[in-house]
C-alpha cells in the first residue's frame, strides 16, 4: 500500500558517501496517506526473525533488521526512508536540497553526482585517479555530473563546472590524446 501511494517524483540521495557506514534518504510525494491505517496489522516479526517496529511519532518509525535500523514515516505530504535518526529528523523540510530541481523535476531519471563529495570521502580513490594532472585538474574543475532522461531510451548528461567548459575538456583532450 505505501508504495502504491507514492505520486510523482522520488528523491534518493547519499548525503555522506561512506562504504561502511552508507547514508541514505528516500524522499516521495504521496497521492494519499491510507497505508498508515494499516499500521496496527503490520507485522514484521513473524516473516523475518530478529526484525521490530517500533513508532517513533504519530506517523514516523523505526524498523531494525538484521542489526540494522530504518527510519521511515510520513512528513508533509512526503514519505521518508532514512538509514540515520539524523537524516530521519532533517527529512521533508524543503529547500535544504542543493540537487538541481528544475533539471530533473519531472523527468523519467534522474540523479546527480557531487564529485568533490565523492573525491573527498574517497582519499585513496581521489589520490588514484589524480595521478595524471590533466585529470587532476578535470576532476577539480567538475562540481556535479547530472544525469536526466525523459523516456528509457535516452540519457543527457550535463557537467557543473567551476571553470569554463573549453578548460575542462582542453584537459581531458590532452589526456586522451598523449601517446
Amino acid at each position: 500500500m505505501m508504495i502504491k501511494s507514492v505520486s510523482g517524483d522520488v528523491l534518493i540521495a547519499m548525503p555522506r558517501l561512506n562504504l561502511r557506514q552508507p547514508e541514505l534518504l528516500m524522499i516521495a510525494t504521496l497521492k494519499d496517506t491510507d497505508f498508515l491505517k494499516e499500521v496496527r496489522n503490520w507485522n514484521f516479526t513473524s516473516d523475518f526473525e530478529g526484525t521490530s517496529l517500533r513508532r517513533r511519532g504519530p506517523s514516523d518509525f523505526l524498523l531494525t533488521a538484521g542489526g540494522e535500523q530504518i527510519y521511515f514515516g510520513v512528513r508533509n505530504g512526503r514519505l521518508y526512508v532514512a538509514s540515520t535518526e539524523q537524516l530521519a529528523d532533517k527529512a521533508c523540510h524543503g529547500g535544504s536540497s542543493d540537487f538541481p530541481k528544475k533539471k530533473v523535476a519531472g523527468r523519467y531519471l534522474s540523479a546527480a553526482i557531487d564529485i568533490g563529495q565523492m573525491l573527498g570521502s574517497y582519499p585513496e580513490a581521489r589520490l588514484l585517479l589524480t595521478t595524471l594532472p590533466q585529470l587532476g585538474e578535470a576532476l577539480d574543475a567538475i562540481d556535479c555530473i547530472t544525469l536526466t532522461s525523459d523516456s528509457p531510451q535516452g540519457i543527457e548528461v550535463s557537467l557543473q563546472t567551476k571553470k569554463p567548459v573549453r578548460d575542462v575538456f582542453r584537459n581531458l583532450w590532452s589526456l586522451l590524446s598523449a601517446k
